[in-house]
């Protein structure tokens, strides 16, 4: 049986099409993911889903326990994540509503516990390749085949928050290449890595970053316009159990290979 985890971010947070087959309550060494874990199956493919932020949308992106949220997905033996988060367009050609997915990244992030390797072990995680090809094009066939357009090769940008950034910060973020901006990338992206699972993300935009198009950033904002893509992302979802392949041949299960240093 095939897995796959799904993160959901801000207006999209539910599969419409398939029920739900449980609520799975997983605990880990570093406490509670931020909610329970949602089971679908669809054909040969069992999905699994969890909210971000919650239930209720209650945890700040900075208050999100990211090691419990991945630690949970690995103790439920998923190696593959695809990762949707609200996001703003820096790239002025961008549209709200639509979807990119990230090819590189850039972590702007202060306060997070961003390393499972923290106690007696020190590990330089590579991320040459920040996201995993062979589920990028997975993602990308599905896309094609529910006649969902996809922008693609996004650089991502990941801010502390909880405050949207300043005119003069996203200046400077594209100046820099960043082309979306959000603020939950890191350290998610970095401890799916730890773990050896193939992660990807997908920046749903919701808004244009700030000092560009709208006058103010709102709540209700980037929670309508993120909700305009739910119906892609579930149409993606739908068609994913074509594509994904039960037999890893990418790297990311052997990224930690070569990366600890022995104090010894």
């Amino acid at each position: 049986m095939k897995k796959i985890g799904i993160i959901g971010g801000s207006g999209f947070n539910q599969i419409d099409g398939i029920e739900s087959l449980e609520h799975i309550e997983v605990n880990t060494e570093y406490g509670n993911p931020s909610a329970s874990i949602q089971r679908y199956k669809i054909e040969d493919l069992e999905i699994y889903l969890l909210k971000r932020h919650g239930n209720n949308h209650t945890i700040a992106p900075h208050k999100i326990n990211y090691r419990a949220n991945i630690e949970a997905f690995s103790n439920l033996g998923i190696d593959k994540i695809i990762a949707f988060a609200a996001s703003g367009a820096i790239d002025k050609s961008y549209k709200l509503g639509s979807l990119v997915l990230s090819s590189d990244a850039i972590d702007m992030t202060k306060t997070r516990a961003n390393t499972f390797f923290d106690k007696d072990i020190v590990a330089h995680i590579d991320m040459s390749v920040p996201f995993c090809p062979n589920l990028q094009q997975a993602f990308l066939k599905s896309a094609k085949d529910a006649n969902v357009l996809v922008v693609e090769n996004g650089i991502a940008i990941c801010t502390e928050g909880p405050r949207i950034e300043t005119p003069a910060e996203i200046k400077f973020f594209e100046k820099i290449g960043a082309t979306t901006v959000g603020m939950t990338l890191f350290p998610e992206l970095t401890l799916a890595r730890e773990k050896g699972i193939c992660y990807i993300s997908v920046a749903i935009i919701s808004n244009f970053a700030a000092g560009m198009e709208q006058e103010k950033i709102t709540a209700d904002m980037l929670i309508e316009n993120s909700r305009k893509s739910s119906e892609s992302i579930n149409k993606i979802t739908l068609s994913l159990h074509k594509y994904l392949e039960y037999q890893k041949t990418c790297p990311c299960e052997h990224s930690i290979e070569g990366t600890v240093l022995n104090a010894k």
